[in-house]
């Protein structure tokens, strides 16, 4: 959020006109659409570019094309993990629980890795919009509140943050 929030002012203050960083989250029909098309596009694109197309390339080596999808998705959620992890620590100088990579990054990965594969063996079938903007939104809402929120609980009892 404080990106966006930047770069909106910087874009007005110097008169450009940015890419977008957030493309109605709020819209997502599954966690694919939430991560991969609405929800900070910048960081997609660069984990996109420098984690999830090079590792894929390897496990396609591996696996074959069929099965190089999953490992990639997961080993990006990974390394999305990793980097907030570094972020969290770098901004409140708390060590590294795991709680946001192990935790809350590897499922969504895992998660978003078995939602493709459902999708490929289940080609035409879908929920309805509505129902998966409910099931998408209220597994964000329910995850973020198991591992986000009792870390920052924890900096507002312990007094811990910047």
């Amino acid at each position: 959020m404080t990106l966006a929030l930047v770069s909106a002012l910087v874009g007005s203050l110097l008169g450009l006109e940015l890419d977008p960083t957030f493309n109605e989250p709020l819209l997502s029909t599954s966690l694919q659409d939430f991560w991969g098309r609405r929800w900070n596009l910048v960081a997609t694109n660069i984990l996109r570019l420098t984690v999830y197309e090079p590792t894929k390339k390897m496990f396609t080596n591996v696996f074959g094309h069929r099965w190089a999808t999953s490992p990639a998705v997961v080993t990006t959620f990974l390394a999305s993990g990793l980097i907030h992890e570094l972020m969290f620590y770098h901004m409140v100088r708390m060590k590294p629980t795991g709680e946001i990579t192990v935790c809350f990054f590897l499922l969504h990965g895992m998660c978003v890795a078995v939602e493709i594969e459902l999708k490929k063996t289940f080609k035409k079938w879908r929920f309805p919009r509505m129902i998966s903007m409910s099931l998408t939104l209220g597994f964000m809402v329910k995850t973020s509140t198991w591992f986000w929120f009792p870390i920052i609980k924890r900096l507002m009892v312990t007094g811990e943050y910047c």
